[in-house]
């Protein structure tokens, strides 16, 4: 019961402190950065963001990770600019020109804490949309993209990497079979 209850508060910590977090940075955004209501407007870049092409993938690096997905209308746009932003810009600053037929998305976030946390309730698809306004493929529709979002914790190095790579997709039994390769059995 000790135990239960000094979970349930760590999470609540936790949960605080993530909202403490999206506080500063929307202060941050509306003193550095007062982005008119156009879309047209140049997006701030996010220091420390890249983006590198090894010739099979496309990594991007991004220091930083998805705020929760939160009810916050005014800054939903925020997250979404900031987003953009990095994604857009590390990729204009790479030089990169690539396209993709069915893009497989891998999206690892590394967070600074080790609690719980559902993989559905970050704001994830700012991700998502940076990859088809860059128009690394045709639609972000599931015809041109399909994706998997993954965690670790990494407390010196909180961050965010998007591997983007072709996808040659025949239906998700040839996904399955690349992930399961290694002989995965899982319990029963």
């Amino acid at each position: 019961m000790v135990l239960s209850s000094l979970y349930e508060l760590a999470r609540r910590v936790a949960a605080r402190a993530e909202d403490l977090r999206l506080d500063c940075e929307e202060l941050l955004l509306k003193i550095e950065h007062p982005l008119e209501d156009s879309f047209l407007e140049v997006l701030p870049p996010m220091p420390g963001a890249e983006a590198r092409w090894d010739g099979r993938v496309l990594k991007f690096v991004v220091p930083d990770y998805p705020p929760r997905v939160s009810a916050r209308g005014s800054y939903e746009r925020k997250v979404r600019d900031r987003w953009l932003g990095a994604m857009i810009n590390a990729y204009t600053e790479a030089d990169l020109h690539l396209r993709f037929e069915k893009a497989f998305i891998v999206i690892a976030l590394y967070l600074p804490y080790s609690l719980e946390w559902d993989p559905d309730n970050r704001t994830i698809k700012h991700i998502i949309n940076a990859i088809r306004y860059l128009r690394l493929v045709e639609t972000d529709s599931w015809r041109h993209v399909s994706y998997a979002v993954v965690g670790e914790v990494d407390k010196a190095n909180p961050r965010t990497e998007v591997y983007v790579f072709e996808w040659p997709w025949n239906g998700p039994v040839p996904l399955v079979e690349a992930l399961t390769r290694n002989g995965s059995k899982g319990t029963s």
